[in-house]
């Protein structure tokens, strides 16, 4: 499995780094000392980052190994071919202002004031939604289709129509576009339900959505662990209602987990093999299965063996794997090891570091999460040696939430 594969590439390429005090580090100017507008929502991807100010603009930083960024690249992260990356946030090139925005594993992708979807990055899967080898600013998705929202997954995209109709586009070898089969599309196709959706969330190789009804449909890879290891045999062609679901607000879908919110409880299932779940176990479940510590969220993200989320007073939260401190703890705290591997992990939530109040937080296919404060400011923690974390310098790795870099042009 791919995501696996990049995992042990990432903890041989750090073995040894650094440590993740970040005391030492110099003080960043804030976004009002740089004059921009304050940041209304974040968006983690694999190995880059994206946001939109409350005025609608776009930044994005990290790896711009796939033009993910949709700017220039301005710094070189490492000596590969593929080093390129911003380490501060920069305007996404386009006059354009969004209403959403989601970082996917290689493309990004957002919806414009006018419901138009745009994506830009790499397409050799398809997930642009559009038939371009890719595409180093925003370019609009085939078809013509007024959208609610996008979600960008690791191969694929998905979006919602005004309409509430579910489209989907990229890769599908796990019947993870919806379409009842295993056939890839370039451009956007209705998924297979006569549903009617609010929310659509991608993940690796499996989508979830809420419908009008409250009803929780996933189809795609279905990932459960078990001791002996990762069961990748079974797939959802079609969408199938998850058994027990609540009503959920706030759906998201990781690289192997799936959570939401009911009634401010949070909601865990599938794969749990680093305490994703949250449950205080290492076992996997069919169904949505209760956080533990009776905490009262707002949101949730899920991400590629961890989870995050913000509480109702402004805290934020995570579980799962904190190999590279992105559940945001001080280091030592954590004593847990999980799953084969033996990554440090956390099996229920633990509180991130700091004063700091959230409005939300993310935290996707990488190792890094990032929250917008309810002063509109962006921090990043986690791993951060393609930029990722937005710091303005290259960083390791740090539990310490850092304060994102506006780099104004």
């Amino acid at each position: 499995m791919r995501a696996r594969l990049a995992l042990a590439a990432v903890l041989a390429a750090l073995a040894g780094c650094g440590s993740n005090d970040a005391s030492r580090l110099p003080t960043v100017p804030t976004l009002d000392e740089q004059g921009a507008d304050g940041f209304a929502a974040v968006s983690a991807g694999r190995d880059h980052s994206c946001a939109l100010t409350t005025a609608g603009r776009a930044y994005c930083w990290g790896s711009d190994a796939f033009d993910q960024l949709g700017h220039p690249a301005t710094a070189r992260c490492d000596t590969t071919p593929a080093g390129a990356c911003s380490l501060a946030a920069e305007p996404v090139s386009t006059a354009l202002a969004f209403r959403s925005i989601s970082a996917g594993a290689e493309q990004t992708c957002a919806v414009a004031t006018d419901f138009t979807a745009y994506c830009w990055g790499s397409n050799r899967h398809g997930a642009l939604g559009a038939p371009d080898d890719s595409a180093l600013v925003p370019q609009p998705v085939a078809g013509g289709m007024r959208f609610s929202s996008v979600t960008a997954g690791y191969t694929h995209t998905c979006g919602v129509g005004t309409d509430g109709t579910a489209y989907c586009w990229g890769a599908n070898d796990r019947g993870q576009l919806g379409t009842g089969d295993t056939t890839s599309r370039l451009v956007p196709t209705p998924v297979a339900t006569p549903e009617r959706f609010t929310e659509l969330a991608a993940g690796q190789g499996r989508t979830c959505g809420r419908t009008v009804s409250n009803r929780v449909l996933c189809w795609g890879a279905v990932w459960l662990y078990y001791q002996s290891g990762f069961d990748y045999t079974r797939s959802q062609l079609t969408p199938e209602a998850v058994p027990g679901a609540p009503a959920l607000t706030d759906l998201t879908v990781g690289a192997f987990t799936t959570c939401g919110i009911a009634d401010q409880s949070a909601y865990c299932w599938e794969a749990n093999s680093h305490g994703e779940i949250g449950d205080g176990t290492t076992e996997g479940s069919t169904h949505p299965v209760p956080v533990a510590g009776g905490l009262r969220f707002t949101s949730i993200s899920a991400g590629i063996i961890q989870t995050c989320g913000t509480t109702v007073d402004g805290a934020a939260y995570c579980w799962g794997n904190d190999s590279f401190g992105q559940l945001g703890v001080s280091p030592g705290v954590l004593s847990s090891r999980c799953a084969i591997q033996g990554l440090i992990c956390a099996l229920t939530p633990v509180r991130v570091i700091g004063w700091r109040r959230f409005a939300s937080v993310s935290t996707g296919f990488g190792n890094h999460a990032c929250g917008v404060t309810t002063d509109t400011n962006i921090y990043c923690w986690g791993l951060g040696r393609l930029g990722q974390l937005g710091f303005g310098k290259l960083i390791g790795a740090t539990s310490q939430p850092l304060r994102v870099a506006i780099a104004l042009r």
